[in-house]
Formats: C-alpha cells, structure tokens, sequence
C-alpha cells in the first residue's frame, strides 16, 4: 500500500485548490514535523516554544510566508494572537480583536464556517472586505486558514499561512494545515490539562505543587542580595469552629470566599495558592517583597472586614518570611511557619514577620508583630 494515499486530495470541492499529488519530499517533511513536536513533548517543552516551533517548521516549507495561531476568546467571540513568530512582536495588536465572520479574513471565516478558508487573492475576494487594510499594510497576497478544534469537536481558533504571493494551496499544503491544527489542539488540550494539575480544585488557586516550583524558582533566581523575595503563610483562626458550628460545605463555602479576596488583594503582586487545609501561601517577588509587611496588613485587614455568607466574620493570622539571599526552601517555609506560630501565640488575626539573612543595612527589626 502506497501511504501517500492517505495524504491525497480531500479539498476537490474548491475551485482555488490544485489537485497536485503530494511528493516523497512533501510527505517526508510533514512526517518530520510530527517527529519534532512528538519529541518535544517527551522532553517536556513548555507549550508556548512548541507552537512558536511547529509555526516556523511550516512556515519553512512555503517560502515568503508567515505562519499564525490564532484563538477565539470566549467572552468577547472575537480572534487573538497566539502565536506568530513570522509577524513582528510590534504588529500583533493589529491581528486583535477579529470577529468572526464572512468579510474579516481568513481566519475569520475559516472560525465561523467551521471549515479551511483558501484565500489566494487577498486584495479582491471578498472574505477579506472588511479587513483590506491589513493585507494591504502586510501585503499578504494569499492567506489559508484551517480551524483549530478541542476534543469535543468545536472549533477553538485558526492555523494560517500567510503568502507575501499569490499561491493557490495543494494537497500537501492542505495535509500540512490539517496536520499543524491538529497539533495546536493538541497542544491547547495539554496545556489545559497540565494547568488543571497545578490548580486547588475548590478554591480554583494554585495548588502545593505549583507552589513548590515557584519557591524553588525563586530559590534559584537568588543570585545577588538585590532580587529578594517574600513567603506568607496565613492560617484561618479557629476555622475548626466553623466546620464544627456551621458544617463542612459552609467552611469549603468560606475557604472559596477566602480565595476572592486573596485574588483582589494581591493581584499580580504575587502568586497565590492554597497549602493545605485552611492554610493559604502568598509568594512576592521583587519589587514586591519589600512591601510583604504592608501587604500582609492589607490582606488581614480585608478578610476581617468582609462579611462571610452564614459565617459573619473571620479572621487569620500571616506568619511572612522576606529572603535577602539565597536560603534553602525548607528553611525559608520554617521562618514563615515560625512567624505564624507567634502571630497565633500572640492573639491570632495579625501578622508576624521575620526577616531571613537581613543585610546590615536594614534597619527593621528581626521579628516584627503588629495587629
């Protein structure tokens, strides 16, 4: 059996599509494609450096051409950028916020039909209406789109080579869109997945795993005094009581409160995850970690002011280590363990902080408590 066969003409139905038969080379290069994103993913490559990989492997094999991922946003319905490394950093914004459609392009239509939109004539046909200015400004003279789809079939996004000529697309490039889809599906799906592993399932906040790789990430970033970072541990006070009083849905109900207001309060301050039980981890970096006393005190502050459904009012207790130079994770995790054991020993709903190999220069206490 000839397996090139499997690779012949599946587009007859479109008049801009040239039956031409697929080569041993063509056939052997879509091949090695899938060899080099199969090895990536065994050596555990993160999903961004495998798409930006498979987009410039495909944009290879058609000369004077940009390749493109684009995803559909489920709030707004309209296409961004993923990924395209053939397209200046600079010009992406001009690829945002595309709805899909009959006149926005390519991938556009290839998104809202649901099928592969071969445009070899960018500047007349009139699937590109509505967008002339960009292929103007680009001068992409022809633009093929396949839809990208998840594992229940719906599409999700678009995989586009772009041609600064006017081409018609062939079997081969009509296999290479399919096959270089089918991986970015693929790929989304994993990277989804090795999310879902990281995240606490309750509160929806990074588990202890994803916990452990920034601590020790941090740890190796410790390369000069200057970096510094800060751990926070806050512990719910008598959270035994609400679990024992009100049940255990309605604690599970607090802990996902709880998890609202670290979000509000720390924002992209820091990284946020649960460590176990009714015991929440806070990571800042610099320049964030000089102000870990302060925003400590604001996080206490707001969880005892929020009003708890059924519960009323909690409170916590944050033990904070701040690292001025490189210490070992399981020494950094005692010091904020032993700030929160005074914290709790000295009244609970405050915050305790203890400074780690604090250069001499800093003139704050080695223990500092306040309420």
């Amino acid at each position: 059996m000839n397996p090139h066969k499997l690779l012949q003409p599946v587009r007859n139905d479109d008049p801009s599509f040239d039956t031409v038969t697929i080569s041993e080379d063509q056939f052997e290069s879509i091949l090695n494609i899938q060899q080099s994103i199969l090895d990536s993913i065994a050596l555990d490559h993160k999903e961004p450096d495998i798409l930006s990989d498979l987009c410039r492997l495909a944009q290879d094999l058609l000369p004077e051409s940009a390749a493109c991922i684009m995803l559909l946003d489920d709030k707004t319905d309209t296409l961004n950028v993923l990924c395209a490394p053939g397209v200046p950093t600079e010009h992406h914004h001009r690829l945002k916020g595309i709805k899909p459609g009959h006149h926005n392009g390519s991938c556009a239509a290839a998104v809202y039909f649901g099928k592969p939109a071969y445009v070899v004539n960018t500047f007349n046909d009139p699937r590109w209406e509505g967008n002339r200015d960009l292929v103007k400004d680009f001068n992409m003279c022809s633009v093929w789109s396949m839809p990208i789809r998840n594992r229940d079939k719906k599409v999700i996004g678009s995989f586009a080579l772009a041609s600064f000529e006017h081409r018609s697309p062939t079997n081969f490039h009509d296999r290479l869109l399919k096959m270089c889809a089918s991986a970015v599906g693929i790929l989304l799906e994993r990277k989804a997945l090795r999310k879902l592993a990281l995240i606490d399932k309750l509160t929806k906040l990074w588990n202890r795993t994803k916990l452990d790789e920034t601590l020790t990430k941090q740890r190796e970033l410790m390369s000069d005094p200057d970096h510094g970072y800060a751990v926070m541990l806050v512990d719910i006070d008598l959270f035994k009581n609400v679990n024992d009083t009100f049940g255990h849905n309605v604690g599970d109900a607090v802990l996902v409160e709880l998890a609202d207001i670290f979000r509000e309060q720390i924002g992209s301050d820091g990284i946020v995850g649960r460590w176990g039980g009714e015991e929440f981890m806070v990571i800042l970096t610099k320049p964030h970690c000089n102000r870990a006393p302060e925003l400590a005190q604001r996080l206490r502050q707001a969880i005892q002011q929020h009003s708890f459904k059924t519960v009323g009012t909690v409170t916590v207790s944050i033990g904070v280590c701040v690292v001025a130079k490189k210490t070992r994770t399981i020494e950094i995790i005692d010091s904020a363990d032993q700030a929160l054991y005074q914290a709790k020993k000295l009244g609970r709903n405050r915050v305790s902080v203890h400074y780690k190999n604090k250069p001499k220069q800093w003139s704050i206490e080695e223990l500092v408590e306040c309420a």
